[in-house]
């Protein structure tokens, strides 16, 4: 019979783990991206979000979806996204 003190720690760490629900900060930190990109991509419908009232919170399975998604070339959405080719050069075209 479980002591008092286990009761509120019935929820396994897998399950935990599986419900754990990251804030835009937190996604931004992980991603190494400005706030505001999250919050365009949330805006835009192109990155899985859970809306909690006023609250957006993001899964980690569904973040590692979406970039598995990216690097496939497919969103979670099933869009696709044009590949564009990688210039070797920076900046703006030159004028002729």
């Amino acid at each position: 019979m479980p002591t008092p003190n286990e009761e509120p720690n019935r929820m396994s760490q897998a399950v935990r783990a599986e419900f754990s629900l990251l804030t835009a900060q937190d996604v931004a930190d992980l991603l190494k991206v400005k706030i505001g990109w999250i919050y365009d991509q949330v805006e835009a419908e192109t990155f899985p979000v859970i809306r909690l009232g006023r609250q957006l919170r993001f899964r980690v399975s569904d973040i590692q979806a979406y970039l598995d998604a990216r690097y496939h070339g497919v969103t979670p959405y099933g869009h696709l996204h044009p590949v564009r080719p990688v210039s070797s050069r920076r900046g703006r075209p030159r004028r002729q």
